[in-house]
């Protein structure tokens, strides 16, 4: 019993961090999803070798995790997980729309089938956690799961989901050697198929619903810069005074987008006076692009490497930074380059520890010590190919990092009476990085938290646009722009970005490469903007009346595609549009962001 209680509670805190991180490091929106078909029999695979499955999402830590086509319940194909090294665990996981499951009972049963699980389990598991990521409702079969070499036996779980529930992922899993399968699974909420209850929940947008669109769409001609700003200039009005304008993408691999945020970067410099752009990336390593911009030193393409994203390593963002560098020479204008982003710490280290030679030496070999052990956590962690801390990892990592940071803040006075205190903010800024990076649960809060640090170390007044993911950007806690909009009220604008369908890079089944996505899902907003017929526009979302029978319907839960840097079928999600952003920009046709090096598996 006690053997089992402590296998238990590993995997509900491996699931957690795995689930995080897996989130966090392919930028994963954090939101419920609302496909109408969840695979829940394993049929529709994505393709490649090995087979997938589509909709489902992956955690695999020395398990093979594929579709099998010889060993099934019902159907064609099974989902399979087999042990193929010592030690680790598997599972796939579903989030599920909270508005439909919150305050519900929730059953999620399957068939499982397993061959030689000897030394643990396998089986449904299904995770219910509040808006904080703290778990309030959980249950993985601990004693019910099968064991050995069984036929095919129906299990569930079931789980009654609170009210105040912020997230609900399920799945299957296996921890421990064998083989197990999954098929035919169900999920009912209070009695009723979940699948039944999203496809009730959408209507097809009206006539007049349509026509309003159109009339009261901004066309802009071309997403490509350098095209001018008259089909822009409505766009002066409906920013206003706003200080904050946070740009989105409805992919991490569209080029339209991309060059979008270009023309709109430019817009925002030479017609409205903003002076700094920050992207979502980490923010010490932006600083050589920020030099580049500025004085003309360096390299931007290696910039872009050192930055470590895939996503913004593309044709789109170098001409957007060359023209940052073209602008601030021909004395026009001013524009730097920040990122505010927290996910890994090596460089950053590095820089500290140079930073505490020059202003504390008497401290800089503790803190080199301190954050050598956070490099070996962090090294170890990503070398055994588990991308997650043990608990007890996680605690001397925060422990550590909060000593160094701790004492840069007691001796910042010190150190700004013997150095320059810009070189003295921005190094105890880097320590507070570190340390941000010991809990990538906390992201968006972190990359809030730096928004507003570059704005307090620049003169009042500076405006500053963002550009990151839309599930990044949006108003709603615990979003970045959440926290933003929060804190600075009406001088938070946020443009959401989408489209009908088109191409886009992603990382999936075929490694990182070019995926399609599909059309619009019934009772989504890009249905809406498709039946318009216009390629291109803004739409101001301000103007909308709740009351309306016209555009009322964007003050109401409709479902709005959102895709990552992996590559997801299906990705439609209900949300309240007039809640998340200020506007929105539709490209009907898109295609994928054209890498600066070439893809690999």
């Amino acid at each position: 019993m006690i053997l089992r209680t402590r296998t238990r509670h590993a995997f509900q805190n491996s699931t957690n961090r795995v689930l995080i991180l897996f989130c966090v490091l392919t930028m994963i929106p954090s939101r419920l999803s609302a496909q109408t078909s969840l695979n829940l029999d394993f049929e529709e695979s994505w393709g490649g070798q090995p087979p997938l499955p589509r909709v489902w999402r992956l955690i695999q830590s020395n398990n093979n995790v594929a579709l099998d086509e010889d060993v099934f319940y019902s159907g064609r194909r099974s989902l399979r997980i087999a042990r193929i090294d010592t030690g680790g665990h598997s599972a796939t996981f579903l989030q599920l729309p909270i508005n439909l499951v919150a305050d519900t009972k929730v059953r999620f049963s399957g068939y499982i089938r397993t061959n030689n699980v000897r030394s643990r389990f396998a089986g449904l598991w299904f995770r219910v956690d509040d808006n904080d990521s703290q778990q309030i409702a959980f249950d993985d079969m601990p004693v019910r799961a099968p064991r050995g070499t069984t036929d095919w036996n129906h299990y569930a779980v079931e789980l009654d989901v609170p009210s105040e529930a912020g997230y609900a992922v399920l799945g299957c899993y296996l921890e421990g050697d064998g083989t197990a399968w999954f098929d035919s699974l169900g999920i009912s909420v209070n009695g009723v198929s979940l699948e039944e209850l999203i496809r009730a929940e959408f209507d097809d947008p009206t006539v007049e619903q349509i026509a309003w669109v159109r009339d009261n769409a901004i066309p802009f001609v071309t997403p490509d810069a350098g095209s001018g700003f008259t089909d822009l200039e409505p766009l002066e009005e409906i920013i206003g005074d706003a200080g904050i304008v946070a740009l989105g993408e409805g992919t991490h691999g569209t080029s339209e987008f991309f060059r979008m945020k270009h023309r709109l970067v430019e817009f925002l410099a030479e017609e409205m006076g903003f002076t700094v752009f920050a992207i979502e990336a980490n923010m010490p390593e932006c600083e050589a692009l920020n030099r580049y911009v500025l004085t003309g030193t360096g390299d931007p393409r290696k910039g872009l490497d050192d930055i470590y994203f895939w996503t913004w390593n593309t044709r789109e963002v170098l001409d957007m930074i060359e023209w940052m560098r073209e602008f601030n020479a021909s004395g026009r204008g001013r524009m730097e380059f920040w990122g505010f982003d927290m996910q890994a710490p090596l460089v950053t280290i590095t820089e500290v520890n140079q930073f505490l030679t020059k202003v504390d030496p008497d401290y800089a070999v503790t803190a080199e010590e301190k954050y050598g052990e956070v490099a070996e956590i962090y090294r170890n962690t990503l070398q055994r190919g588990q991308r997650v801390l043990s608990d007890e990892d996680e605690e001397r990592y925060i422990r550590l990092t909060e000593d160094v940071l701790a004492h840069l803040e007691e001796n910042r006075e010190r150190y700004c009476r013997q150095h320059d205190s810009k070189d003295v903010n921005w190094g105890i800024q880097k320590a507070q990085v570190i340390r941000q990076s010991a809990e990538p649960r906390h992201r968006d809060r972190s990359m809030a938290d730096n928004v507003d640090w570059i704005l307090a170390h620049h003169p009042p007044g500076t405006r500053i646009v963002l550009w990151a993911h839309n599930g990044h950007i949006h108003e709603q806690l615990p979003s970045m722009g959440g926290y933003l909009a929060q804190r600075h009220d009406e001088d938070y604008y946020s443009m959401g970005f989408c489209f009908e369908t088109g191409d886009y890079t992603a990382v999936g089944p075929n490694g990182l490469a070019t995926y399609t996505a599909g059309p619009p899902a019934s009772g989504s907003v890009e249905l809406v903007f498709q039946r318009t017929g216009l390629p291109r526009f803004i739409l101001d979302l301000h103007i909308i009346e709740a009351s309306s029978t016209t555009s009322g319907w964007l003050h109401s839960r409709r479902l709005f595609r959102s895709i990552g840097s992996a590559a997801i079928d299906n990705p439609f999600y209900p949300v309240v549009l007039c809640q998340e952003y200020d506007a929105l920009i539709w490209i009907a046709r898109t295609t994928n962001s054209v890498l600066l090096h070439p893809p690999s598996r």
